[in-house]
């Protein structure tokens, strides 16, 4: 099955409910245990219409961006660990509920992702990594919405009655 066609399929969705909620629950659990002050709830505000219209490109750059600008430390923080959740993390260290991380094991599993290790040839090696990259970024980008829709909602849940 091509990766467009398991896009629209209900193990994919089945996905897209069980496990990235699990993991996005999990991700928004791990923020809370980790942080003394939280990012206010109007810092996630963004997300959702950023997503749907830029996709992953759009959200790393917001995360740049909100990281650079913002004084509040509780608020780097959080653009912070939202961009460890997207796989931009400064030192490469991919949280197991990031949805980076899901979407490559994903594609291991059916067999999408390209073993670079396998090959000596360095130009075949650099085009094993182009394509692996962008086999990632398009899982990731048919995965985005529902994964920030289940954070979003597990944060505010979890935060209900604060801000």
């Amino acid at each position: 099955m091509e990766m467009e066609s398991y896009a629209a399929s209900a193990e994919f969705r089945r996905f897209l409910d069980a496990t990235l909620r699990r993991a996005a629950c999990e991700a928004v659990d791990e923020y809370l245990s980790r942080n003394a002050r939280f990012a206010r709830k109007h810092q996630l505000a963004s997300i959702p219409s950023v997503v749907r219209s830029m996709k992953l490109g759009g959200l790393r750059e917001l995360a740049r961006r909100q990281r650079e600008k913002n004084t509040k430390e509780a608020n780097q923080a959080f653009w912070g660990f939202l961009g460890d959740l997207i796989g931009e993390s400064p030192d490469g260290a991919t949280p197991p509920f990031a949805l980076s991380r899901l979407a490559r094991e994903l594609l291991e599993e059916k067999g999408w992702w390209e073993n670079e290790a396998s090959v000596e040839e360095k130009t075949e090696k650099k085009r094993m990594r182009r394509r692996n990259k962008e086999n990632l970024e398009r899982m990731m980008n048919a995965a985005l919405e529902v994964y920030f829709e289940h954070f979003n909602c597990h944060y505010f849940f979890r935060r209900q009655g604060e801000d």
